[in-house]
């Protein structure tokens, strides 16, 4: 165990929830205005954001940003970790899997599908940025 660092998960997983959760709010906010509208019930309000939230414009910026999102947390993962880079930021990709499996009950097939394609992938190419960083300065 000590070729993972657990400081680096650690950090690299609370990036990635909270770039994904700045993400979120933005999208949100930018995509909203034709969602909602003054003087709406509780109930109006409430399908208004599933509808936003389910819509293939925000879908589509989720996956995006979101892998980006993972990027950074295989990058960190690996960077604080500073051996063995691919293992850390793999297990950001496995905690992005797992994550999903428990979310992805109310998402669209595709938008599963692909998520659940990309993450691995994103969260290795951080931690391959990394180890280029790593190598770098030895």
């Amino acid at each position: 165990m000590k070729k993972v660092s657990f400081k680096g998960i650690i950090l690299a997983a609370l990036l990635v929830l909270v770039l994904d959760t700045i993400a979120g709010v933005v999208m949100f906010v930018s995509m909203g205005g034709s969602f909602l509208r003054s003087g709406m019930t509780e109930q109006q309000m409430s399908d208004a954001i599933a509808a936003l939230t389910l819509s293939t414009n925000f879908l589509l910026g989720s996956v995006i940003l979101g892998t980006l999102a993972t990027i950074a947390g295989g990058y960190v993962a690996a960077r604080i970790a500073k051996k063995e880079p691919y293992l850390n930021a793999s297990i950001i990709g496995v905690f992005g899997i797992v994550l999903g499996v428990l979310l992805a009950n109310n998402y669209p097939l595709w938008f599963n599908v692909l998520g659940f394609v990309l993450v691995l992938p994103a969260a290795l190419f951080g931690g391959h940025l990394a180890r280029s960083r790593i190598e770098g300065n030895a």
